[in-house]
């Protein structure tokens, strides 16, 4: 889910706020070497890092109006929350982390903005976030001992809705 508040602020450009909900969790397909040399992973389950990672992002946009739309691209950062209920796994879960990872996202993204009608557009997006999360619990089997920290990698892709509160001469 994605919710932003952009502002053309000069001819081609724009920039804002653009609030994010993910879940941050992969499948488990190869088997790694664990802190203690024993193996982890292969189970062809998933391993859940967030199951609501919300983060807020500073986006700036660079915009070039192709037909009744524009493309953009640009970069953000911010910083999210990871949270979680590790206590429950359903069967096809191996792994959920802690509730209460956080940390800062960087990232870029392009999409393509099309026009229903003066205030409506559609809008298609892909972006390629990074994110830090570190949490206040130990790792497990780790010495010297430490506390948790994963540095995600996720490509979110987003389709939906653009309203247009405020007609500027900017475009």
């Amino acid at each position: 889910a994605e919710l932003g508040f952009l502002y053309n602020f000069a001819e081609g450009w724009q920039a804002g706020l653009q609030g994010t909900v993910l879940q941050l969790s992969r499948i488990s397909d190869k088997v790694y070497s664990g802190p203690d040399v024993s193996p982890i992973g292969g189970s062809n389950k998933r391993y859940i890092y967030s199951n609501e990672d919300a983060t807020i992002y500073a986006v700036i946009n660079r915009k070039m109006n192709i037909g009744n739309g524009y493309l953009y691209g640009g970069f953000a950062v911010g910083y999210g929350v990871a949270r979680n209920d590790s206590k429950n796994l359903s069967g096809d879960v191996a792994y959920k982390a802690p509730d209460g990872g956080r940390g800062y996202a960087v990232g870029a993204q392009i999409g393509y903005v099309v026009g229903i009608n003066s205030k409506l557009a559609l809008y298609a997006e892909g972006a390629f976030r990074y994110l830090d999360l570190k949490y206040d619990a130990e790792a497990p089997n780790v010495q010297p001992h430490t506390n948790l920290h994963y540095q995600i990698m996720a490509v979110p892709v987003t389709i939906g809705l653009r309203y247009r509160f405020i007609n500027s001469r900017i475009q």
